[in-house]
């Protein structure tokens, strides 16, 4: 299938957006060839067959590439999901992440013990 990858120049432009600097300034980083590594994984393929066969795997690795390959010097993690949502809509897929499990309610310990508790709380009820 012909999906529509996301370019360096996309890349930028997100990055513009979440770092409010200017795209031409970030594209003087160094690390700049780092990010078009990543932009390049989801299409990657070998001997003609492809490495990521469905959409949704092509998303994930094009997030964890550009997250894990650290090319800007702040909002990668932000850029990534950013990227990854721009890629899901350019290809005309909905983006629908999971369902978030909320953590387990924090755990109430009892107080600490003190020496006025242990003498009340003995187990033949003398102080």
């Amino acid at each position: 299938m012909g999906w529509r990858y996301l370019d360096i120049v996309d890349f930028l432009l997100i990055a513009e957006a979440v770092l409010e600097v200017k795209a031409e300034r970030l594209a003087r980083l160094d690390r700049l060839g780092l990010a078009d590594s990543a932009l390049a994984a989801p299409a990657a393929s070998f001997a003609g067959e492809e490495a990521y066969e469905t959409f949704p795997t092509k998303v994930a690795v094009l997030g964890w590439h550009l997250i894990r390959n650290h090319p800007l010097p702040d909002g990668n993690k932000r850029v990534g999901l950013l990227a990854m949502i721009e890629f899901v809509r350019r290809n005309d897929w909905k983006w629908s992440p999971t369902r978030v499990i909320p953590p387990p309610p924090t755990r109430s310990f009892a107080p600490w013990p003190t020496e006025a508790s242990a003498k009340t709380n003995s187990p033949n009820g003398s102080s």
